[in-house]
């Protein structure tokens, strides 16, 4: 390895290797499993690094690496969400910090963690990759490898299965 194929590496790692291991550890969970996929994410691209056409899209090829590593390290069907998934559901509830809503904002919590858990793997991936990935449609839709279409599709899916399901919740436990 050269000197400058080195300084490469380096750089790559330094500017990316947070944004890829938060990414990773939203899907694979355990700290030390996101730890070694990111050091594999960069040893797989030091190896195809001549393979990277457009040094333009550097980022989102690292990232496609890390993600697709982390799913064949783990398997969604079985994953938990992390104690920290409630901010998907946080983050959509207005007034939040009300003191009224505190109680009834930490039982909504526990529903939204119990039903994403139940959630089919393709759901659950679409959700992180645009929540915590911040990832467009097209770039969900490149990592995945699925078209836009299917993105937005299961997008609107999950928020519904998980709104529906909240709402029931809700509506069962208020006796209506």
């Amino acid at each position: 390895m050269s000197i400058n194929e080195t300084l490469i590496i380096e750089k790559l790692f330094m500017d990316y290797s947070k944004k890829i291991y938060y990414i990773v550890k939203k899907i694979v969970i355990n700290e030390d499993t996101a730890k070694d996929i990111v050091q594999d994410t960069f040893v797989t691209a030091f190896e195809k690094l001549s393979q990277l056409k457009d040094s333009k899209a550097v980022e989102k090829w690292l990232i496609q690496i890390a993600v697709n590593k982390a799913k064949r390290k783990y398997s969604y069907s079985q994953k938990e969400m992390p104690s920290d998934e409630a901010y998907l559901f946080e983050n959509s509830i207005e007034n939040q910090y009300l003191p009224e809503k505190q109680l009834e904002n930490q039982e909504l919590k526990q529903q939204f963690k119990a039903h994403f858990n139940d959630m089919a793997s393709e759901f659950k991936q679409v959700l992180i990759l645009y929540c915590y990935g911040e990832f467009s449609y097209k770039e969900i839709a490149e990592t995945l490898e699925i078209t836009e279409g299917t993105v937005k599709s299961r997008l609107h899916r999950a928020k519904r299965i998980l709104k529906d399901k909240i709402t029931s919740g809700v509506l069962q436990e208020g006796g209506v």
